[in-house]
C-alpha cells in the first residue's frame, strides 16, 4: 500500500452557450476571450494553485489535480467548434501548463471540427451506430451524395500531465452538441467516442466523465473495476455521488461545473461531501461587466411578457451572480492505494 497526498484545484466559471445576448449574459464568462487569453487565465491559476500548496508530506506521493468545466475552449458565446488546427495548438499549450508542479490538468473540453471526407463519413457512421445514435444530416448527405460544406465534429478533453496528454477522450453522450449557431452556414455531424474515459497516472486510476454521461452512469457501465479518482467535467449538471459515483471505498468524486460550485466526494460508504481547504470567488470578468450584466437581466425580467414574482426575479439575479462570479476551491485529500 502507498499513502498518496491528493492537492487538488476545481474552478467552477461559466461555459454554457446560448443562441441569444440574454442567455449567454447570465450563463458564460469566457466565450468573448481570445484562445490565448483563456490559456493564460488558466495558466496564471494553475501557477497560482501551486505556488499555495505546502510542502510534500515525507513518504507520501503528491498528484497536484486541476479541473474545470466543459466547453472551456468552445469557439464562442454561441458557437462550439473550433478548426482543427486550433485544436491542436490549444493542446500543445496545454502540456505545457501541465509541466507546472506537474500538474494533472484535466482542462475543460474543445469542441472542434474539420471537413467531412470519405473516410470520416465510414468513422462517423461506425461511432454512432456503436452509441445507438443516428444523424438525419449524415443520411441526407450519404443520399444525396454532396459533401460540399459538411463538417465532422467531436468535444474532446485532452487530459495532460507533465508535458504530455495521457489521455484524450471523446464525449460520447450527445448533451446538445450543436445549435442553431453552429448550424447558420454549414452542415454539422456530431460523432460521438467510442473509448472509455479511464487513465492512469502516478499508478492511480483516474476516470473521467463530461456532462450528460454522468446523469445516464456512463461510467459505471463501461468501466468495471471501481476508480480512485472519478472526475466528472460539466457546463450544467448535478453531481449523483450515491447514484453514479464510481471510485472505490475511500476513493474520491470531483466535480467541476459551469453553473454550481465545485465539489469532491468521498465514497465513506456512504458517500459523504468533502469540505474545501480555500474557496474563493475567481472569474474572468470585471465586476463592472458582471454588474452590468446583472442590470440586463433585470432589465429582461421586468420586460417580460411573463410576469415574474420578485422572488424569482432575485433567485435568477442570485444564480446569474453566482455563475458569473467563479469559484475556486482547493483541497488536500489523503489516499491510500
Amino acid at each position: 500500500m502507498k499513502d498518496y497526498d491528493l492537492r487538488v484545484g476545481l474552478w467552477q466559471v461559466g461555459t454554457m452557450l446560448g443562441t441569444t445576448d440574454r442567455q449567454t449574459n447570465s450563463t458564460n464568462a469566457i466565450g468573448h476571450l481570445t484562445m490565448d487569453e483563456r490559456l493564460d487565465i488558466l495558466q496564471g491559476l494553475v501557477i497560482d494553485f501551486n505556488a499555495s500548496l505546502p510542502p510534500p508530506i515525507k513518504g507520501h506521493k503528491t498528484v497536484n489535480v486541476f479541473a474545470i468545466p466543459e466547453y472551456y475552449f468552445a469557439k464562442s458565446r454561441s458557437e462550439h467548434f473550433v478548426d482543427e488546427d486550433t485544436k491542436n495548438t490549444i493542446a500543445v499549450r496545454l502540456q505545457k501548463i501541465s509541466q507546472i508542479g506537474p500538474t494533472l490538468l484535466v482542462a475543460g473540453t474543445i469542441p472542434w471540427m474539420k471537413p467531412m471526407n470519405k473516410r470520416r463519413v465510414s468513422r462517423a457512421s461506425s461511432r454512432l451506430a456503436k452509441n445507438n445514435e443516428r444523424s438525419s444530416v449524415l443520411r441526407a448527405h450519404q443520399e444525396s451524395g454532396d459533401w460540399g460544406n459538411v463538417w465532422y465534429a467531436e468535444n474532446t478533453a485532452f487530459i495532460t500531465y507533465d508535458g504530455r496528454i495521457v489521455h484524450k477522450y471523446h464525449k460520447r453522450n450527445n448533451g446538445g452538441e450543436v445549435n442553431s449557431a453552429d448550424l447558420a452556414d454549414r452542415d454539422v455531424v456530431w460523432v460521438p467516442g467510442i473509448e472509455s474515459g479511464e487513465f492512469k497516472v502516478e499508478g492511480l486510476r483516474f476516470g473521467v466523465e463530461i456532462c450528460a454521461e454522468h446523469a445516464g452512469g456512463l461510467m459505471q457501465r463501461v468501466v468495471k473495476r471501481q476508480l480512485d479518482v472519478h472526475i466528472v467535467i460539466s457546463a450544467h449538471m448535478a453531481i449523483q455521488p450515491g447514484a453514479h459515483g464510481h471510485a472505490k471505498l475511500l476513493g474520491y468524486l470531483m466535480h467541476a461545473d459551469a453553473t454550481d460550485p465545485p465539489t469532491v466526494h468521498i465514497n465513506a460508504s456512504p458517500w459523504a461531501e468533502v469540505g474545501p481547504d480555500t474557496s474563493e470567488m475567481f472569474s474572468p470578468l470585471t465586476n463592472t461587466q458582471i454588474l452590468n450584466r446583472l442590470d440586463n437581466q433585470d432589465e429582461y425580467s421586468q420586460a417580460s411578457s411573463v410576469p415574474m414574482s420578485e422572488s424569482a426575479q432575485m433567485k435568477r439575479l442570485n444564480d446569474t451572480l453566482t455563475v458569473l462570479n467563479g469559484r475556486l476551491n482547493t483541497y488536500q485529500l489523503p489516499y491510500r492505494a
